[in-house]
């Protein structure tokens, strides 16, 4: 998990690039509560969205597993 918070980190404080590299690197990784990286990210995503955090690279992000 400390690499979902360290990339979402970065693609928060317009480090795309640094941000995309991370999630492509560890996206079929598997985290500490057995879903993978990528299912990770896409349900942190939806949780902010939720709360009303919304950044556009989070779509960029999502176009790259689509």
């Amino acid at each position: 998990m400390l690499y979902t918070n360290l990339a979402h980190g970065f693609l928060f404080t317009g480090q795309f690039d640094t941000a995309r590299a991370i999630y492509l690197n560890y996206q079929d990784q598997v985290v500490s509560d057995g879903r993978s990286f990528k299912q990770a990210v896409l349900d942190d995503f939806k949780e902010l969205r939720q709360r009303g955090i919304n950044h556009a690279d989070m779509r960029r992000i999502e176009a790259l597993w689509q």
